[in-house]
């Protein structure tokens, strides 16, 4: 969905996960949140 930008968007801190990296928070458990905000993100709705 994000094509070159996943990545750095992946390792950037996140203020609604915490301050963690999207991948850090989805490895420890939180995918569902992180798929969450992506898919506001896609349909262009704030969270």
């Amino acid at each position: 969905m994000f094509g070159k930008e996943a990545h750095a968007w992946l390792c950037t801190a996140h203020v609604l996960l915490g301050g963690q990296t999207p991948a850090e928070f989805a490895a420890a458990g939180g995918r569902e949140r992180v798929q969450t905000i992506l898919r506001t993100i896609q349909h262009g709705g704030v969270e």
